[in-house]
């Protein structure tokens, strides 16, 4: 250590070095020092940023926490979250994702977790590994580094993920939907407009579980975060507690309501096809005086874009649920569903999101449902927006890999009340 990091012989000169250091070897240093502290490392194909907010709820009753800020899972919000943490902290949620390969192991250095949580392989960033056996490897690199005396906690009933208990260096504990793991969800139920609530269940106690999610899918995401504050010291009834008060992140099934008494479930911020497929079972299911799908497409997918739309198109018919498609998509989304026998009433297409916006301001009434979903890269955040007033934004191409509600750029002006 001598040899890389020379001894200072003044404050100034500790300064000095320190900031000339590059940030992710800073940021490994500073994690080093901060030994009495507690570092869990959250990931996953989904559900990563749910869970981490909902164990940092559950462990912020136990003690000073501080946790990933928002979404920021890249090496920037890593090195970001482990550098604003104090030794007064107790714990430190860092949520951790990866686009590319090798992106996991390089994090597992940096984090050094002391507990590892790893929810589930799914099909996101499917271009850049090419199948989930490949997903899951890179997955099990956040064990790499895993604390010998750490805990993993790992989804039993994703078989990619229970596989890595096999080569896992500290204790495991499993989760899932079965009484045989260390901690199990039961009897969930979220049909719309009910909230996620299930019972949980661990060393022979059971309790219920309230939430504001929506859908069941966030079941595993939420036992996920339970597991691991129990293995940080937390009780149940502190599980229970936390979990009631976390509200769903900005964009991923976040029930907003607009003017006139309607409800948009916004979904539009991860386009994965895993996600579609929930979001919609959750809009299928719902009890509501209309349901519409608002959408531009989805990704991780090997399916062409015709006949990505043609499967929406067969979704939405056999469960009766109106299309409004949007973007570059929404032609062959409408002769998809005129294939599939949507009446005409029941399925419109528009090329730009401010046409859409003012046919959904007039269209809409009381009681209707939305479901809101597109890809990353198509911002549909801008449409929800546009609903409620005017948007100077119009850029075809960001770079930005956040929803549109805190960007300078976006120039949202509500309209007058009463307009809508």
């Amino acid at each position: 250590m001598a040899n890389i990091f020379p001894i200072p012989r003044s404050l100034r000169e500790a300064l000095a070095i320190l900031t000339n250091l590059p940030v992710a070897l800073l940021a490994m240093l500073w994690r080093r020092l901060l030994y009495r502290t507690t570092f869990i490392a959250v990931t996953g194909s989904f559900g990563k940023t749910t869970a981490k907010d909902f164990l940092a709820a559950i462990l912020s009753r136990v003690g000073p926490t501080v946790k990933t800020q928002g979404s920021a899972n890249g090496r920037g919000g890593i090195e970001r979250t482990i550098l604003g943490a104090r030794p007064h902290h107790r714990f430190v949620v860092v949520e951790i994702g990866t686009d590319r390969p090798g992106g996991m192991i390089r994090a597992s250095l940096v984090a050094r977790p002391n507990v590892a949580i790893i929810l589930n392989v799914g099909r996101a960033h499917a271009k850049e590994f090419r199948s989930l056996d490949r997903i899951a490897s890179e997955k099990a690199s956040l064990l790499r580094f895993l604390k010998k005396d750490g805990v993993a906690v790992l989804n039993g009933d994703d078989p990619r993920v229970a596989a890595m208990a096999a080569t896992c260096p500290g204790k495991v504990l499993l989760f899932g939907s079965s009484e045989k793991f260390d901690v199990c969800f039961l009897d969930p139920a979220a049909v719309w407009p009910g909230r996620l609530e299930f019972t949980v269940v661990h060393a022979g106690q059971k309790a219920a579980i309230k939430t504001q999610l929506v859908g069941v899918h966030w079941a595993p995401a939420v036992t996920g975060a339970v597991a691991a504050a129990l293995a940080c010291g937390a009780t149940l009834s502190q599980a229970v507690d936390a979990s009631a008060s976390v509200e769903p992140y900005v964009a991923r099934m976040q029930p907003v309501t607009l003017p006139g008494g309607i409800i948009m479930l916004r979904d539009e911020h991860i386009g994965s096809i895993d996600g579609f497929e929930q979001a919609f079972h959750v809009l299928s299911q719902a009890r509501a005086t209309r349901r519409i799908l608002v959408i531009s497409d989805y990704t991780d997918s090997k399916k062409r874009p015709r006949q990505r739309m043609r499967d929406i198109a067969r979704l939405a018919s056999r469960t009766g649920i109106a299309l409004v498609f949007v973007g570059e998509r929404s032609l062959e989304g409408m002769e998809s569903a005129r294939k599939e026998g949507i009446p005409p009433e029941n399925s419109h297409g528009f090329l730009h999101m401010e046409e859409a916006a003012a046919f959904l301001r007039t269209e809409l009434r009381r009681g209707d449902l939305i479901l809101l979903r597109g890809r990353m890269q198509d911002h549909l955040s801008r449409l929800y927006f546009q609903i409620l007033g005017s948007v100077s934004c119009r850029l075809t191409k960001c770079g930005r890999r956040r929803p549109c509600d805190d960007c300078s750029k976006l120039g949202f002006k509500p309209m007058a009340p009463n307009v809508f």
